[in-house]
């Protein structure tokens, strides 16, 4: 086999590997652009740091925006994290539901006896997955899950976006100060998005994922 980087195709258009430049970082960089397979070995998530974006959980004010964001299995965990946004460009995950071998009904009794007694959240959204059809051939999986009572919309899984925007908001941010609910609280250099201590399998699912062995020849 021949290990080539993107850059060495003399087809593409003039501006694209600077436009790759300007708006992948540099960890997709090196793995896509520059095809280094040994960076594949580490956690997605590298910078995400307990000290930093763990946080003591709070009470969660009424006036700030909520949401939900569901991932729908059986053998493999159902799950679904509560996120609120305050005021000041930050995202706190403060709630979850992690759980095996539940049936959608089972699974949305549960997310909705959780959401008592908060405000209702601005919009659920779920795996795009989810649009497939159970195995019995009946209908779809999001639908069912409507039809329970959990309203939800499709959600966008497309990887490389989603893993720059998690990792956007986990990074420092020079000019930003830690939230209040912080120990460093007004400190500069703080990132975007925290989890709670009421949210442990997030945490767990944030520390283990990681890229997978990369070989020459797969996509």
């Amino acid at each position: 086999g021949f290990h080539a980087t993107t850059g060495d195709n003399e087809h593409l258009p003039a501006d694209y590997v600077a436009n790759l430049r300007a708006n992948i970082d540099e960890e997709w960089l090196e793995k896509f652009f520059a095809g280094s397979f040994d960076t594949f070995e580490g956690a997605i998530l590298d910078i995400f740091r307990p000290d930093i974006h763990v946080i003591d959980p709070f009470r969660v004010p009424e006036e700030y925006p909520r949401f939900r964001m569901m991932d729908h299995g059986f053998t493999a965990p159902t799950a679904c994290v509560w996120i609120a946004s305050d005021f000041d460009d930050n995202l706190y995950a403060y709630k979850e539901y992690y759980r095996k071998e539940s049936v959608i009904e089972e699974n949305v009794r549960a997310i909705l006896e959780m959401s008592q007694g908060e405000p209702e959240p601005e919009w659920t959204v779920i795996d795009p997955a989810t649009r497939q059809r159970e195995a019995t051939g009946g209908d779809r999986i999001i639908d069912l899950y409507r039809k329970a009572g959990l309203m939800c919309q499709e959600g966008n899984n497309d990887f490389r976006p989603s893993v720059a925007r998690i990792r956007s908001l986990l990074s420092p941010d020079q000019g930003h100060e830690f939230p209040r609910w912080h120990p460093m609280a007004g400190e500069l250099g703080a990132p975007h998005l925290y989890l709670t201590r009421d949210c442990p399998w997030l945490k767990w699912e944030m520390q283990q994922w990681k890229w997978r062995d990369a070989k020459p020849g797969m996509p």
